[in-house]
């Protein structure tokens, strides 16, 4: 049987004031001991304090001297700067200290005496985006001239020149298609002379055997009669 006495570690002979003493000390050591885990030293501030768990919306109104509509996204101003991969960029922000991931998002870091803000967080149409600012415009141009940023390699294409290409593709296709449906109006066009054409030759072979045939007979019978009269 389960004494709850025991288990406080009271003496079976000690009743309740004894009981409810214990249990207050238990619980004020508990919490003495979660304050003490949750203080944080001096000139060390968490990231829960300084970066937010969830990228704000950006709405109309909550810059005052630029509206989101005037930032590009990321991706787009990206496209912008050359031979940069748009799929890495992401990695090499955070890789230099910009962006922090939270949550399965990449937020702007939260630095210290940091006087102008790089990304802004933003939600369009239910997906969550990086605004860049004029600051972090130019400090994407800072990283590409400092190498920081991960360059298209000989496999991959700008945007420009994957544009091109699929234009070119579009074009010899459509070139393809049409000498592929000139090659068929052309055949059904000459279908009736061929077809004459075969007939001809059907005819001209039928005639040729039967002339061969005739020929063949005519010899044999030549050359029975001849037998038969040297025989007389």
């Amino acid at each position: 049987m389960f004494d709850h006495d025991s288990e406080v570690g009271l003496l079976p002979w000690e009743g309740d004031d004894e009981l409810a003493e214990a249990k207050e000390k238990a619980l004020q050591a508990q919490q003495e001991e979660v304050a003490r885990a949750a203080r944080v030293p001096r000139g060390i501030t968490r990231a829960a304090d300084r970066l937010p768990l969830k990228a704000p919306e950006v709405k109309p109104g909550d810059a005052p001297s630029v509206s989101s509509s005037d930032l590009p996204e990321l991706a787009e101003f990206v496209r912008t700067l050359g031979r940069v991969n748009r799929i890495y960029i992401h990695k090499d922000l955070h890789k230099a200290g910009y962006l922090v991931r939270i949550g399965g998002r990449y937020v702007e870091a939260g630095r210290r005496g940091k006087r102008q803000s790089y990304f802004a967080n933003a939600t369009i149409n239910g997906r969550h985006t990086l605004l860049v600012t004029k600051a972090g415009q130019g400090l994407l141009g800072e990283l590409l001239v400092g190498g920081k940023l991960t360059l298209l390699t000989k496999g991959h294409l700008t945007e420009q020149e994957r544009e091109q290409r699929s234009a070119q593709v579009r074009k010899l296709r459509a070139a393809r298609a049409e000498t592929k449906f000139r090659k068929k109006l052309a055949l059904e066009a000459k279908q009736p002379q061929v077809l004459a054409e075969l007939d001809a030759k059907i005819e001209d072979s039928i005639a040729r055997r039967a002339s061969a045939r005739a020929r063949m007979s005519a010899a044999s019978k030549a050359q029975m009669n001849q037998y038969l009269e040297s025989k007389e």
